[in-house]
């Protein structure tokens, strides 16, 4: 029985979750990639690499990666509080 899993891929400012099947294998190798789903991972990487988002998405989802300033994870980032985002200096109503 095969478990499909997400595997995340990345190149420069992009990201992409594949879906693939891990076959199971009780020796010592497994679990492992098929083929196919290997070839799917290069060719997701390689779309991305190449800046071809549009063939990436047919095959995975894919996200833009922006970096933030570390002062934003300080003075900016939000915190959870009972299920719901709150912002640092907004009111809790």
């Amino acid at each position: 029985m095969t478990k499909t899993v997400t595997r995340r891929v990345r190149a420069g400012n992009y990201m992409a979750e594949v879906k693939v099947e891990l076959i199971p294998d009780d020796g010592a190798w497994g679990p492992y990639l098929s083929a196919e789903d290997a070839m799917k991972l290069d060719r997701v990487r390689q779309a991305l690499k190449n800046g071809d988002i549009a063939a990436a998405s047919k095959e995975a989802q894919v996200f833009e990666l922006l970096p933030l300033p570390a002062y934003s994870l300080t003075r900016d980032f939000s915190c959870k509080r009972g299920g719901r985002i709150v912002m640092a200096g907004t009111p809790e109503n």
